[in-house]
């Protein structure tokens, strides 16, 4: 866990897909829990589901937009043979006035007007039924991505939430069990110690010479060899 928090694999949004088996002790809990959710994640990023209904929907808007423009061609002709015969019936109605036409002939234009005036409504119809359907889509398209949206963030928290608890213990498993040196330099050993070997509180364990320090040695030297010691003689230590 510590090596993983400390090469960022799991601190960042490009989380693995999955975490290798440990065993965390306290830890565990929220460890599971982390490996879960980044399983869940990887779900819902690969979810085929989400992408085939997106799809559907924008295949329905960009078709429905194609159709609304052929229909609004459609309306626009259609407006424009309403006007046409309008002004043919006007002229019939005037011939009619006058004695210049038959009384069939003006019922004959106005039926004609009428049908091309139903016509244009029913287009009409049609044009507001696309934009209502488009319109629909979008909102599905929008209500699509946002439910998406929203779980893809609440699973990033979740990560997130559950990544912090495990830095915690971790940091506090550091303290609890690790030590760690203030300054650089090399390490002797006060005593020999083995593996699972009782440590009093407060015991002497290591010491640390930094670079430059001398070392300092304190031995017991037998009275008959006290008159060959001097001052700045070289010394040749050896330690058991």
């Amino acid at each position: 866990l510590i090596e993983l928090l400390g090469l960022h694999l799991i601190d960042s949004t490009d989380y693995p897909t999955h975490l290798p088996t440990l065993q965390l002790g306290e830890g565990q809990t929220a460890y599971n829990q982390l490996s879960t959710l980044l399983s869940q994640r990887q779900t819902h990023s690969t979810d085929t589901s989400y992408v085939s209904r997106v799809n559907d929907v924008e295949y329905k808007i960009n078709n429905g937009k194609v159709y609304h423009e052929i229909i609004k061609e459609e309306l626009r002709l259609m407006s424009s043979e309403v006007r046409v015969a309008l002004e043919k019936y006007n002229i019939e109605k005037k011939l009619y006035s006058k004695g210049a036409t038959t009384k069939i002939e003006l019922l004959n234009k106005r039926s004609a007007l009428n049908t091309l005036k139903r016509e244009k409504q029913n287009i009409e119809k049609q044009l507001k039924q696309k934009e209502m359907e488009i319109f629909n889509a979008e909102q599905e398209l929008s209500r699509l991505n946002y439910e998406y949206a929203q779980k893809e963030r609440k699973l990033m928290e979740s990560i997130q939430h559950e990544i912090a608890n495990l830095k915690n213990f971790a940091t506090l498993w550091q303290k609890q069990n690790i030590i760690k040196s203030p300054v650089e330099g090399k390490i002797y050993f006060n005593n020999s110690w083995a593996k699972n070997q009782h440590v009093d509180q407060n015991a002497k364990m290591f010491t640390i010479l930094t670079e430059g320090q001398d070392l300092i040695a304190q031995m017991d030297i037998p009275s008959q060899g006290v008159s060959k010691v001097k001052v700045g003689q070289s010394v040749r230590l050896k330690v058991d």
